[in-house]
This record gives structure tokens, C-alpha cells and sequence, in this order.
């Protein structure tokens, strides 16, 4: 087997044939070899849709909820972690709480109490007239 990449003086058109030179047809069949002949059992979907590196699971310390408080109504809260969070809105009196991933466009979710799963950078606009809490809770 050549796992070598032929040189680049190697043409990869045969110029007397216009076909794939001897040296690029045997390249490319060794990696064919190489990478099972066709016989794996994974899609072309799945290598696009799937992630390619597993999340190490986090032990129960790294996922505990946390309290916060919120700044002058109406407050933005983004979520800036690596991960989703649940966000528990409690306490307070509520006008509306608002759901964007633009920080432009916002969808009304309700105006009373309220918990959010955010991805990354998705953000809540919470409108009040007393200040509730929130409880971040990491997932």
C-alpha cells in the first residue's frame, strides 16, 4: 500500500489519457482500503449532523443552581456559558417576560412566573414592577 500523497510534479490528469494518473488512482484506492472499503456503517448524515467530540459528563458540583438578581427593569439576561441553563424566574411582580436569540426580535412568553431553557447567547427580557430573582439552574 502507498499511504504516500504523491509529489506535486505528479499530475493528477494522465496528460496522454485524461484520466486520474496511475499514482493518484493508487492513493486514492489505498485510502478506500484504509478507511474500511466502503463497509462502515456510518452515513454521510451522520457525519454531518453528528457532534464530533462527547461532552464529558459534569459531576453534580458544576450543575448546582445559583441566585441572582436582576439590574433596571426591563433587564437582559444572556446566557453567556458554554452550555444551556434553565432559568427560574421567581418572585416579584411580573409585566412580561420576553424570549430573543437576535437580541432584536422578541416572543412574549408570559407575564406571570417562568422557566426558560436558554441555549448559548439566547437571551430573556424580563419586564417588571418588583424585582423578582433568578435562579440559574446549569444543564
Amino acid at each position: 500500500m502507498s499511504e504516500k500523497i504523491p509529489g506535486s510534479r505528479v499530475p493528477f490528469l494522465d496528460t496522454k489519457t485524461s484520466l486520474v494518473s496511475r499514482e493518484w488512482y493508487r492513493y486514492f484506492n489505498d485510502l478506500f482500503g484504509l478507511t474500511g472499503s466502503g463497509s462502515n456503517n456510518i452515513s454521510l448524515l451522520d457525519v454531518q449532523t453528528e457532534p464530533t467530540v462527547k461532552e464529558p459528563v459534569k459531576s453534580r458540583r458544576e450543575v448546582q443552581p445559583y441566585l441572582t438578581g436582576v439590574g433596571a427593569s426591563p433587564y437582559l439576561f444572556i446566557n453567556k456559558t458554554s452550555t444551556e441553563v434553565d432559568v427560574l424566574v421567581t418572585g416579584g411582580t411580573l409585566t412580561s417576560i420576553d424570549f430573543s436569540r437576535d437580541y432584536s426580535a422578541f416572543y412574549t412568553i408570559l407575564a406571570n412566573r417562568a422557566m426558560v431553557r436558554l441555549s448559548q447567547y439566547d437571551a430573556i427580557l424580563i419586564t417588571y414592577t418588583a424585582a423578582p430573582s433568578l435562579v440559574i439552574i446549569p444543564r
